[in-house]
């Protein structure tokens, strides 16, 4: 509602169509009857087209959860068209927040850039972003003096919501002490102490520079880790020492587990 009656609402088509594209608008107030309206048009082609952020294309870089909410701080995956000029990989600190010609803008900050191609970005929420707030995502073309916005596409920003990375289709990120990988090579067994690396932690103590390798910092809000339905000892939850939105979790092998 913009006043005087009259309302706005922003629109993503997809593809150009030349065959009448309509519109429905629905209006529904109480006590008043609902009313409907169909308006009928076109889409066409565009020449040079801007980027464009999926809808529910921000999601967990490591779960990859749709419709769920992100934290700030972590590495989110944001889906689309038109993103990146070419492929583009960064692993130089602190991380930059244009790759590739694009450039993303997460509830009016730069978000730092991990990785950029046409239809996907790997970037981290910066921690400036409140929690439980509703933001908007920019994706922003640069090519050259010429710069182009998407739609911006809304997104949940929540205190913590962990996502635990993948090595292959069902294999977690999930290491022993001697940085093996677990799984049926190098099996855990009771009592065994295990690193888990996710993301979505949320705010740290000591708090973390957005695009900043960490250092050290325990997360502010602690999680409960279950294996095999049961709960394991907890002996550290924070930041992973030399990343960016990477979290490690150690726990110990509960007693009893199959």
């Amino acid at each position: 509602n913009v006043g005087s009656g009259i309302y706005s609402a922003t629109g993503k088509p997809a593809t150009a169509s030349t065959f009448a594209t309509t519109v429905t608008v629905r209006g529904m107030q109480s006590p008043l009857a609902p009313a409907t309206l169909t308006l009928s048009g076109q889409v066409a082609a565009n020449p040079t087209p801007p980027p464009v952020v999926g809808s529910g294309g921000v999601v967990n870089g490591a779960s990859f959860a749709a419709g769920a909410d992100v934290a700030a701080g972590s590495i989110v995956s944001v889906f689309g068209t038109n993103l990146a000029a070419s492929g583009a990989n960064n692993s130089v600190f602190p991380l930059p927040t244009t790759l590739a010609g694009i450039k993303l803008t997460i509830g009016g900050v730069d978000a730092p850039l991990f990785y950029a191609s046409a239809g996907q970005v790997n970037a981290q929420i910066p921690v400036e972003v409140a929690a439980n707030s509703t933001v908007q995502v920019v994706a922003r073309s640069i090519s050259g003096s010429v710069e182009s916005d998407a739609v911006p596409e809304p997104i949940t920003v929540s205190a913590a919501h962990p996502g635990i990375f993948l090595t292959g289709p069902t294999q977690g990120a999930i290491l022993n002490v001697g940085y093996a990988l677990i799984d049926s090579t190098h099996p855990a067994t009771s009592g065994d102490p295990i690193l888990i690396y996710c993301t979505g932690l949320g705010a740290t103590n000591p708090a973390q520079a957005t695009g900043q390798a960490a250092v050290s910092g325990l997360a502010v809000i602690q999680p409960t880790v279950t294996v095999g339905g049961m709960v394991a000892s907890l002996q550290y939850a924070g930041v992973a020492p030399g990343f960016v939105g990477l979290y490690q979790v150690n726990v110990q092998i509960p007693a009893g587990v199959a």
